[in-house]
């Protein structure tokens, strides 16, 4: 079996980190994958060279020509301008009838998104019936994409997969990581991870931030992804008070040594998540999760006392206090809680099993 995985972009987003591991899963079940990326970033391609994954880039020319000549069992499409990509790049050939899409985007309101997004989303609904099936990764993006008119009757829904041997509890990780930026043991540290986007809501973050560390004076926050070393969070910093008790480290590789070495991941986003990965790789770690209500957030963590609305900084800001005030007994029992979660509900075994599953369909 020979899957074409067509995708964006290779920067480490949430579906890009996705698509890697499930290349590595997929391989160990004889599937050949390559991939094809839309743009010229390429931050993951040599992680997925080492998996012997072939990768290609190119425009929707280049990419025709490369489905002619890999003649794939099945092409895949990785976000919505891949989905829109390989149904142009399919056409008129045998793969039209092997496409999937998958959507890891949820649409709370789609004004809020970018016009040539909501263009795109306009488009793939009129084409919805196209793909064999179209792979939604969390229910709330499922159903809010079906009441926008997409086609239902090839729905199917597929979570995000961890792999626990690489996201696990790391007492020594995260020392190290403490370490490396003078953190104390005893300090209560805060994460958030993520590109900075007006989605994030880093701002949220550190309103919670500040409203945190007038009740609590030994906390540290740690502020990490692409594009967050800029002047705004550095403005922002400033205007809260927070001076000194925040590290803005921009993009890292390093991702489950800060889950390690933080106390609580903190996800402040405001809108457009479906599934967060970064959520269910801190649960992996044991590393105890307060998040907004977006996506699948909610049914991810499975506790709804971890949970605030968007854009409510002090709602946020109570939950890590109550988290902060249990004894360490019973936080180090609500991470082990929240790691026997993903291992049962969203292994990444049994999620490439399912994608292996619509795969078969076309053989």
């Amino acid at each position: 079996m020979k899957i074409l995985h067509v995708i964006n972009g290779l920067w480490p987003g949430g579906a890009q980190v996705m698509l890697l591991r499930l290349c590595e899963e997929l391989a160990r079940h004889d599937v050949q994958n390559e991939v094809f990326s839309l743009t010229k970033n390429d931050t993951l391609k040599p992680q997925l060279e080492e998996l012997g994954v072939v990768c290609h880039q190119g425009s929707i020319r280049e990419l025709r020509r490369v489905i002619k000549t890999v003649q794939p069992t099945a092409v895949q499409g990785w976000m919505y301008h891949s989905n829109l990509a390989i149904t142009c790049g399919t056409l008129f050939s045998e793969s039209s009838r092997n496409q999937f899409w998958s959507i890891h985007h949820s649409i709370d309101d789609i004004s809020k998104e970018k016009m040539t997004t909501r263009i795109v989303i306009k488009i793939l609904n009129l084409m919805s019936r196209l793909p064999r099936k179209t792979v939604y990764v969390s229910q709330i993006s499922k159903d809010q994409h079906e009441k926008l008119g997409y086609n239902s009757e090839n729905s199917v829904l597929i979570p995000n997969g961890y792999d626990l041997s690489l996201f696990k509890k790391n007492t020594s990780l995260g020392e190290s990581f403490r370490k490396e930026l003078g953190i104390p043991e005893n300090q209560f540290l805060f994460g958030i991870l993520g590109r900075f986007h007006p989605m994030k809501d880093h701002e949220a973050f550190l309103d919670a931030a500040s409203l945190f560390s007038s009740k609590h004076n030994n906390c540290g926050f740690v502020i990490a992804g692409r594009g967050t070393q800029n002047l705004q969070v550095t403005e922002w910093i400033n205007e809260k008070g927070l001076s000194g008790k925040v590290h803005v480290l921009g993009d890292r590789r390093d991702v489950a040594a800060i889950l390690n070495g933080i106390d609580i991941l903190a996800t402040s986003s405001r809108f457009g998540e479906a599934f967060p990965i970064i959520i269910g790789e801190a649960m992996s770690c044991e590393t105890i999760c307060c998040s907004t209500r977006v996506g699948d957030s909610e049914w991810l963590i499975g506790d709804a006392e971890l949970i605030s609305p968007p854009g409510d900084s002090e709602s946020l800001a109570n939950n890590w206090l109550r988290v902060a005030g249990l004894c360490v007994a019973s936080r180090d029992e609500l991470g082990r809680k929240l790691r026997s979660r993903i291992d049962e509900k969203f292994s990444l075994p049994s999620v490439a099993k399912k994608y292996l599953a619509l795969y078969k369909g076309c053989v």
